[in-house]
């Protein structure tokens, strides 16, 4: 091989630069896209938090160019046929052009301005058109996406259609509303696709992009946050024969939490459960506090707190003077709250206690990082099997109400909404007993149930078919609620509309015109029914179609008894 076929060339790369035009095709030996709800979480939390660490309620998108940048790591490629093969980044591309997908979406919507990203998602390649991430199998998915058509089920059967898929969903229900904002939005994505930076690591061969990969991911890496915690916490113990059993304590649980998890999600949601303190203000120039830091560096968080802190009330009990408080903690404390974590994680997709709502959460309500200290926090290594079911059914019905309430009363669960609040629940509750944290959480709840009884009437908005849904699975439990839910599916049930705009231009039906736009636009004027049947129902008068749907069983009882009064969507719900 000649030195020219050895040459290496590294640049940063705007996102711009990454993917607008370009083509790409993905190696077999890393195929398959594996990104879970949590990446697109950190990553979204990630880039809100970077990009409003620059902006001002003055700037304009001129402004945008004195941004500082945000940098996404490594991608390395080797041209293969005009295309850029990739070796290392496919995950990151893959994600980026979901995101792109969405805001271009977006953008139409807020903006009123077509297509503003259709080149980072579809574009033309020596005379075809074709997705830039080019790989056949995963075409239809992303045509389902981007064009907002069904898919077919059989293409989920790809598991790389299934998550790709999933993880549009996520971006859906996660991104930042803040962001959206109209005079924000347009610095924002101007920011992405400028100041989003790759390094780009691009070679002549492919023989030397996989030296490169390899050497990246088997050779001198960076030790992990959680490799960083446990260095740190056994070097603090003395005894030989303890370390060495601490060791096998140790490895045995991180196998086993990243079986299922990221190991350092387990670490976040335990710190900050049991040992946060303080939470960074909402203003801009605030500093991190801990349980910021525990979500990005919880290794240095740990070493910093290993005694109490002046003027404040850490409960992190490790003392370098106290080998046997290093022991203990990994021992036991690590041990007992890993084995919970795990037990949480298997509940995600069951059925099990303690309650199927906990598996609900994984599809819409508040997002895990969030959720999983708050749920942890009140639970104590003396509590008994009988003590730690009921605080688990009691913090998982508090999320699970928490999320369903706000999504009646028209308010956000993003991560950066309720964040604050989420954090300041967990420490306050940490380590109750179960009268207390019954009347704490009965009490905040109690609270959302006054203001949601208040309302006249609940609007449909894109929160709507996840509660039907969720009624309709109490109605008949043996539909799956994916089949509800998941709208895209061949197989699914879909939204319907039961009082239409065309119902009231008629008088025959004796509809007063004055009420229209609230009736067409209330919750109780909608429902879920099969796709094969929509046609039908459509052909049908206003006087057929409600006994229709009725008989066939896809009008809730409540929704037939109120005849469509307003006043007794209360009871319906």
């Amino acid at each position: 091989m000649n030195n020219a076929a050895n040459n290496i060339d590294a640049q940063s790369k705007s996102l711009k630069s990454m993917l607008f035009e370009r083509h790409y095709k993905v190696g077999y030996f890393q195929r398959e896209y594996k990104w879970q709800r949590t990446h697109i979480e950190d990553l979204l939390i990630d880039l809100e938090r970077s990009f409003n660490s620059n902006w001002h309620e003055t700037h304009t998108q001129q402004d945008v160019a004195n941004y500082a940048r945000y940098y996404m790591g490594p991608v390395v490629l080797y041209m293969e046929q005009s295309v850029y093969s990739v070796v290392d980044g496919q995950q990151r591309l893959t994600s980026f052009v979901l995101l792109m997908i969405y805001l271009n979406y977006k953008y139409r919507e807020i903006l009123d301005i077509q297509n503003k990203y259709q080149g980072y998602i579809y574009s033309e390649y020596y005379g075809i058109s074709a997705y830039n991430m080019n790989i056949a199998e995963r075409e239809k998915v992303l045509d389902a996406i981007y064009k907002n058509d069904i898919i077919d089920e059989t293409v989920l059967q790809n598991e790389s259609c299934k998550t790709i898929l999933e993880r549009y969903g996520d971006i859906m229900e996660l991104f930042p509303e803040g962001l959206l904002r109209p005079e924000i939005f347009p610095l924002f994505t101007t920011w992405l696709t400028e100041k989003l930076v790759f390094i780009e690591i691009m070679t002549q061969t492919s023989e030397s992009a996989y030296t490169i990969f390899e050497t990246m991911n088997d050779r001198g890496l960076n030790l992990t946050q959680t490799e960083l915690l446990k260095s740190f916490l056994l070097s603090n113990v003395k005894d030989e024969i303890k370390i060495k059993e601490l060791d096998a304590i140790w490895k045995n649980k991180i196998s086993m939490l990243n079986a299922v998890d990221d190991d350092q999600d387990f670490f976040k949601a335990w710190l900050r459960a049991k040992y946060a303190v303080t939470i960074r203000a909402n203003e801009k120039s605030s500093e991190n506090k801990d349980f910021e830091k525990i979500g990005t560096r919880f290794s240095s968080w740990t070493q910093e707190n290993t005694k109490y802190r002046d003027g404040t009330d850490s409960l992190l009990l490790l003392d370098t003077k106290d080998s046997n408080s290093f022991y203990y903690f990994v021992k036991s404390d690590f041990d007992f709250y890993s084995n919970l974590y795990l037990k949480l994680k298997g509940y995600e997709h069951s059925d099990a206690l303690p309650e199927p709502r906990f598996k609900l959460l994984t599809y819409k309500g508040v997002s895990h990082s969030l959720a999983y200290p708050l749920i942890l926090s009140p639970i104590r290594k003396v509590d008994d099997e009988e003590i730690i079911h009921i605080k688990l059914k009691l913090s998982t019905n508090y999320l699970d109400s928490f999320a369903v309430y706000r999504m009646l009363l028209g308010e956000p669960i993003t991560h950066s909404t309720i964040r604050n609040t989420m954090y300041s629940k967990a420490k306050d509750i940490r380590n109750f007993s179960v009268e207390e944290l019954q009347l704490s959480l009965s009490s905040d709840i109690n609270t959302y149930k006054k203001r949601f009884l208040q309302e006249d009437y609940t609007v449909f908005d894109h929160n709507s078919r996840y509660i039907l849904a969720r009624l309709f699975k109490n109605k008949q439990p043996g539909i799956e609620f994916e089949t509800l839910y998941f709208q895209r599916r061949k197989e699914s049930f879909v939204l319907y509309q039961i009082l239409k705009a065309e119902d009231f231009e008629s008088d025959k039906y004796g509809l007063p015109k004055g009420l229209k736009d609230r009736l067409i636009h209330c919750l109780c004027c909608y429902t879920l029914v099969p796709r094969s049947i929509v046609n039908n129902l459509d052909s049908l008068s206003l006087i057929q179609r409600i006994p229709k749907i009725i008989q066939l069983g896809y009008l809730l009882e409540q929704q037939a008894n109120s005849k469509l009064d307003l006043s007794n969507l209360k009871t319906f719900l």
